[in-house]
């Protein structure tokens, strides 16, 4: 009987080292992405409720802490300066005012007069979908 000579199979090879390089970069970019956004966000008491609407994605952010004051992105603000920034976003938007959608995160533990300013500031400037950022129990 004759047996069948073996014959040597050449393996393909697949380098990983460049997907390995790709993956550890994209998770270190989104690390990076992550951190940057909480660093955004103040660090306030938001009000809690039981159920609210369903979340839409804004566009500006406007914090108001417990002393009152404004701070978008990461920066103290007055209310003018507030003024100049939101329509510097309508500006560059390309959009009419009535489709920027605005969040204001509000401290529980500050009355309302600085949040009805800005309320009012915002409907003078023709922005008309606020949002109030809360907390679901």
């Amino acid at each position: 009987m004759r047996l069948a000579s073996r014959h040597s199979v050449s393996t393909l090879g697949f380098n990983m080292t460049s997907m390995i390089d790709i993956v550890f970069l994209l998770i270190i970019f989104f690390m990076a992405v992550s951190q940057f956004n909480r660093n955004m966000d103040a660090q306030l008491q938001l009000t809690e409720v039981a159920d609210g609407g369903a979340k839409v994605e804004s566009t500006f952010v406007i914090n108001i802490d417990a002393k009152q004051q404004l701070l978008v992105s990461g920066e103290y603000v007055s209310l003018e300066q507030l003024t100049e920034r939101v329509q510097n976003e309508i500006r560059t938007s390309g959009r009419p005012a009535d489709q920027l959608i605005v969040r204001i995160r509000c401290d529980r533990q500050q009355d309302s007069l600085r949040l009805n300013e800005v309320m009012e500031r915002l409907s003078f400037l023709g922005i008309i979908e606020i949002q109030l950022a809360v907390n679901r129990r």
